[in-house]
């Protein structure tokens, strides 16, 4: 059986390495994503984070661990091109969050990682909201309705399009989730095959 200190290395390694991926990840495939106005940008740069945290627990299953590798890469994302912005950086750590409760509470395993990274994938359709009200007030909802409401009139489309938009937006992070889940199942499947 390992010894403490080999388990705190371990765990200092794989935290490090795997956070550091995801840190360099966001600044340069998020940073591009973000100028080029990728549609689901958020959530596939969560996806890419999720798949990583759950890789984390697979080689560190520490409680802590997932959280420890936000925190890395959060670090990175303070250096982002572009200047600092609070808001991916908190997404990041509420993200490793959301995962490290997820599989702290249910444990490791194929249909757990594919929870944590939906879950993951979906802090952004709150976060969207929470930012928006934080940074414009509660009458931005107002404005984006009406751009809504012309653009049913423009088109000439039926009424309760925002429910439509809404929807679509979501089903969007659902689908990112899912892939990622099903890429966090490979590489635990892989990490696993590994070690037997």
């Amino acid at each position: 059986m390992p010894s403490p200190e080999f388990e705190r290395i371990r765990l200092l390694v794989f935290t490090t390495v795997f956070g550091s991926l995801w840190g360099v990840a966001e600044l340069l495939l998020g940073t591009w994503l973000h100028l080029a106005r990728f549609p689901f940008r958020g959530a596939m740069m969560a996806g890419i984070g999720a798949v990583l945290l759950c890789a984390t627990r697979v080689y560190a299953d520490r409680r802590g661990a997932t959280f420890m590798t936000g925190v890395v890469a959060a670090a990175f994302k303070v250096f982002s091109m572009g200047g600092l912005r609070f808001g991916p950086v908190f997404a990041i750590l509420i993200e490793a969050a959301l995962v490290e409760a997820v599989l702290s509470v249910f444990g490791r395993g194929g249909p757990q990682f594919m929870a944590a990274c939906v879950v993951a994938c979906f802090e952004g359709v709150p976060h969207f909201f929470v930012s928006s009200w934080l940074l414009y007030g509660k009458g931005i909802f107002d404005t984006y309705l009406e751009v809504v409401k012309r653009m049913q009139e423009f088109f000439r489309l039926p009424d309760g399009l925002w429910m439509w938009v809404l929807a679509l937006w979501a089903a969007g992070h659902l689908a990112v989730g899912l892939v990622a889940g099903a890429a966090a199942v490979a590489v635990a499947g892989q990490a696993g095959s590994d070690h037997a």
